[in-house]
């Protein structure tokens, strides 16, 4: 009979049981570990586990190879919504990698013309809007990789990765990367909130931005997806918006700048130039 480990071994056995659990699906050496990176909701609402991811959108589901045209996707929330592709100048949304999966290649700074592409998601008439999260909390969040370069241009200077709403608006939340930086703006009845990080991007790399809408008011939060050493940013504003709700002609954009007509607004897009993947939007105890 072999002898009976110690309490010390026993100890030890145990420490690193989850870890020979884990090993057989640990990603190859030099290939980041998919454990590591964000999917579904973890990560957005980690103080309310009962919100509800209503949207989101991973960009696994076009068939075609990487780098093809993608003419639509689906979300795996529990809101029912349309997605379509919407585009100006000759933009296109293709098949890109992920870290792990796909993603969505969008269109690259271009000096000639407004080129633009992103998605539009409308929830069906009839169906309730759950994207309209009225006074309840609520998280905004994506995965991103900028270009090099991604702004500078009167019709493209701005690089949008999700909103609801127009800044004219009396409702809006939008998530976004100007220049590099990432911030979080949510308007409601009540007044709006800017929520922005002091530090610019590395643009070699992906990150994962999410902004909170809460009773007290924005948190903000950059978290490296590559790179084990690299920490959370995080930016906050205080305050009230007042219940987030919008007609339900408004659409929710991923990309760019889209009207209530579903219509890139050409003169101004905030095109965003890069990857985006895992976009999701997930409400605390979203009203039916």
């Amino acid at each position: 009979m072999p002898p009976v480990p110690g309490p010390d071994r026993v100890r030890a056995l145990a420490a690193l049981l989850p870890l020979a659990l884990l090993s057989g699906c640990a990603a190859p050496a030099g290939v980041p570990d998919p454990l590591a990176r964000s999917t579904q909701a973890e990560g957005l609402t980690p103080h309310d586990p009962d919100a509800v991811t209503v949207l989101e959108l991973r960009f696994d589901d076009w068939p075609g190879p990487v780098g093809s045209i993608m003419a639509t996707t689906a979300s795996t929330g529990t809101a029912q919504v349309d997605v379509a592709v919407v585009t100006a100048a000759g933009g296109r949304v293709r098949r890109g990698p992920g870290l792990t999966g796909d993603s969505a290649r969008l269109p690259g700074l271009a000096a000639a013309a407004p080129r633009s592409a992103g998605l539009v998601v409308r929830v069906p008439r009839g169906e309730a809007d759950p994207l309209s999260p009225g006074d309840a909390a609520f998280t905004v969040g994506a995965d991103f990789r900028l270009d090099k370069t991604s702004d500078g241009l009167s019709t493209d200077d701005g690089d949008n990765l999700v909103q609801r709403g127009l800044y004219a608006d009396s409702a809006q939340y939008k998530l976004q990367v100007d220049h590099g930086v990432g911030s979080c703006r949510v308007a409601g009845e009540e007044g709006a909130l800017v929520a922005r990080l002091d530090e610019a991007v590395d643009r070699r790399r992906w990150y994962r931005l999410t902004c909170t809408r809460n009773p007290a008011g924005l948190t903000l939060s950059l978290r490296p997806l590559e790179g084990r050493r690299a920490e959370t940013a995080v930016a906050t504003a205080d305050g009230v918006t007042g219940a987030v709700s919008f007609p339900r002609r408004t659409p929710l954009t991923v990309g760019t700048k889209v009207g209530d007509d579903g219509e890139v607004t050409v003169s101004s897009t905030d095109q965003f130039n890069g990857w985006i993947d895992n976009v999701v939007v997930a409400v605390s105890d979203p009203q039916p």
